[in-house]
């Protein structure tokens, strides 16, 4: 939180009129000075897709397989820290969560292979034909249940530990805008801190039925 308090402070020193005197509202300002990517596999936003994947032949999954991904997610500002003048230069600070599911969709029940949960803290920014979006996040992934079924060897850790990942990083996109509907962009990311230790104590199905067997 200090380090959000020392970015609010530095992005409301840009305008003489910092956080005061500002024409429009400041909380939830309804506005976007970033617009949103189209086709991102990490985007925040209501999406479906199908995705053909490679899966290594050791798994059943093996070869090229269509797999589904639903995206259920969403940004939204939630500070205006520029002077409200004008929709064309705006300063935003904002709030994105979203869940990330990824599905095997050639066997019957439609396995759940894992799911990704990613919370971050947007700092929108538009100068004319310019944007420039930087996000300090956290995303956490986790094995499908299906999955773990299926292949305890590949996620279950020593002591049945589950092997689940998360990642502390931050994005930067910039972009440039042509006319109402074209847009190049280029951006990417770097991870702080990345935990792949083991979360939590499991009991695969297997095991299961060995202990209850006599």
């Amino acid at each position: 939180m200090g380090l959000l308090a020392l970015v609010v402070a530095g992005l409301s020193s840009l305008h003489p009129g910092g956080l005061k005197g500002q024409e429009a509202s400041r909380w939830l300002p309804g506005l976007r000075p970033f617009e949103p990517l189209v086709a991102a596999p990490r985007e925040t936003q209501f999406r479906g897709s199908l995705v053909l994947a490679a899966r290594p032949d050791a798994l059943d999954y093996l070869g090229r397989n269509v797999e589904a991904e639903v995206v259920i997610g969403h940004s939204v500002a939630v500070l205006r820290v520029d002077d409200g003048t004008t929709s064309e230069r705006a300063v935003t600070l904002g709030f994105e969560l979203g869940v990330f599911s990824r599905f095997f969709m050639e066997s019957s029940q439609k396995d759940l292979i894992n799911v990704d949960y990613r919370v971050g803290m947007p700092i929108s920014i538009r100068h004319d034909d310019w944007q420039l979006r930087i996000t300090l996040r956290h995303i956490s992934s986790h094995v499908g249940d299906e999955y773990l079924v299926r292949f305890p060897e590949t996620v279950v850790l020593k002591e049945n530990q589950l092997l689940q990942q998360t990642r502390d990083g931050v994005e930067g996109l910039l972009a440039r805008t042509f006319g109402s509907s074209g847009r190049i962009y280029a951006g990417g990311d770097f991870n702080f801190h990345i935990n792949t230790e083991g979360s939590r104590a499991v009991s695969t199905p297997r095991e299961t039925n060995r202990r209850s067997s006599p």
